[in-house]
């Protein structure tokens, strides 16, 4: 269990570093945040640890950096949507680095991406309970982003 921990972490340190240092390739941008999805999914203290590190600032600056790119859009949803998916703190770290405006924008410019539909919506649902009670899915789809 501390040895998973302890792989977790570095690997948290490792990928983030990557992340930062190869801001100018979208393909290195697009494969670590895949790995970080996978790192964080399900795993309460490795998002902590990750937020703790930095990184939703640093995986905003990505997705506000690379709009148009669809892989980049879905990965950088699904690190969100895992990193707020039941941490109150994070969600309240990711609503106030634009995530709400971010999914939104991106939810609208890839209507045709199934990846970026749904982790895009996945976290809108996270940041905003009030649409899955009300069926509301996008902005594309009518609702208004508040």
């Amino acid at each position: 269990e501390h040895q998973a921990e302890l792989v977790a972490n570095t690997g948290l340190k490792i990928v983030l570093r990557t992340l930062l240092a190869h801001l100018e390739v979208p393909s290195i941008q697009a494969i670590a945040l895949a790995a970080l999805h996978s790192l964080v999914c399900s795993n309460t203290d490795a998002k902590t640890a990750l937020a703790n590190l930095g990184a939703i600032e640093t995986i905003a600056k990505t997705l506000k950096k690379y709009p148009n790119d669809a892989k980049i859009q879905a990965y950088g949803m699904a690190v969100f949507q895992s990193m707020a998916f039941e941490h109150e703190e994070n969600n309240k770290d990711i609503i106030s680095f634009q995530g709400i405006n971010l999914a939104n924008s991106a939810v609208m410019t890839h209507g045709e991406d199934p990846k970026v539909q749904e982790f895009g919506n996945m976290l809108l649902e996270t940041l905003q309970p009030w649409r899955k009670k009300s069926g509301k899915k996008s902005v594309s789809s009518g609702a208004k982003a508040t």
